[in-house]
Formats: C-alpha cells, sequence, structure tokens
C-alpha cells in the first residue's frame, strides 16, 4: 500500500523545483499537536488522509500491506455501512483542510488527485468540493477544478521524471559528447 502524501505545482508547464523537496504536501499541519509524524512535526497531512488513517479511523491495524482492507473499506461504504462510511468521510474532512491551506497558498487552477486520495475524494466528491468552498474564499472565486488521475504508480511514475528532470530542462547539455 502507498502511504503518505506527496504533491507537485506547475506553473505554465514548468514543475517547480525548488530545493528537492519543493511541495511537501503531506507535511501540512492539519491537527496542530496531533499525531507524530515521522518527519518530526506533529499534525501532518498525511499522519490523517493517508491509508493508513482511513484504516485507523475504520478501527482496523494501521500499517502496510492491506490494499484490501482499504478498498473493502470503500466497498462497504457504497453499501450503505456507517461505519465505514463515516470512516470514509472523516479521513475526507482531513483532505479538505489540507487542500484549503494548499488552495489558499498557491490558488492553483486546478488540482489532481492521484492514487488513494483520488479513490477517496470519488467516495467524497460532494463533501470535499463544499468543504473547500466554504473555507477558500481562493476557491469560490477561482472556480477550482478538482480531477483526478489515473496513472498506476503514481509515485514511481514521478520518481522516473524526476530523474530524467536535467535532460529535459536542458537536453543539449546533458547530451553533449566530449570530443576527446
Amino acid at each position: 500500500m502507498r502511504a503518505g502524501i506527496g504533491g507537485g505545482f506547475i506553473d505554465a508547464g514548468i514543475p517547480l523545483a525548488g530545493g528537492g523537496n519543493a511541495l511537501e504536501a503531506g507535511h501540512i499541519i492539519v491537527a496542530p499537536g496531533g499525531l507524530r509524524c515521522p518527519c518530526g512535526a506533529r499534525g501532518c497531512l498525511e499522519m490523517y488522509a493517508d491509508p493508513r488513517a482511513l484504516l485507523c479511523a475504520a478501527g482496523r491495524p494501521r500499517h502496510f500491506g492491506h490494499e484490501d482492507t482499504v478498498t473493502k473499506i470503500f466497498e462497504a461504504a457504497a453499501a450503505g455501512d456507517r461505519t465505514a462510511q463515516e470512516a470514509i468521510r472523516l479521513t475526507a474532512g482531513h483532505l479538505v483542510t489540507g487542500l484549503t491551506s494548499l488552495v489558499k497558498t498557491l490558488a492553483p487552477e486546478r488540482v489532481v488527485l492521484m492514487g488513494f486520495l483520488a479513490d477517496l475524494y470519488r467516495a467524497t466528491q460532494d463533501h470535499v468540493r463544499e468543504g473547500l468552498m466554504a473555507s477558500s474564499l481562493v476557491a469560490r472565486v477561482g472556480q477550482i477544478d478538482i480531477v483526478t488521475g489515473d496513472l498506476h504508480h503514481a509515485a514511481l511514475v514521478g520518481a522516473a521524471e524526476s530523474a530524467f528532470a536535467p535532460l529535459l530542462r536542458q537536453p543539449r547539455t546533458i547530451l553533449r559528447t566530449d570530443p576527446s
């Protein structure tokens, strides 16, 4: 199971590179003084809105290797299970808090949610949209488009893009051969 929350910001087709960790979206504080994150802070978004958080909210063990359990929680919620629905709604509420911070800070035209967050959004689309619109003037004025991506293994695609970033930024300098 993928855990944690990453992020990226693209402006006019150019990814923001920063110092290597340009957008640590998973480390936006959504619950001050909350759960300790492996990064050392307390209350980070990824402690409250990743697959482990959903497992915890649903009363399941919070550890890796339970993709089928996360899927079963979504299936149970769709079938009307109140406990599963509440766990998903709670987890989505934390996503709203994190998205609100990002939207207020970056004012994007579009937010693309991938992987688990895409599944969470699909299950709670109205709740997330309403929460974001209620808490962000930027979202209301800018009519931000929230979409889901369908890349499988998005983390691997992102890693590959990072590896090729120098080539894509300056192909002539990277491909230049030494005549000696």
